[in-house]
């Protein structure tokens, strides 16, 4: 029911200081949600 998110581990690789130690992407892909209408007569 709860659609938290599950962050990867931080970059370790050190020759790129930029991106060094940051978050940039998700383990698992975030749930989709769907919803249906139906109407009978």
């Amino acid at each position: 029911m709860l659609n938290r998110p599950n962050f990867a581990n931080p970059s370790n690789d050190v020759s790129t200081p930029r991106t060094f130690g940051t978050i940039s992407a998700l383990t698992v892909n975030p749930r989709i949600m769907q919803y249906a209408l139906k109407l009978q007569f």
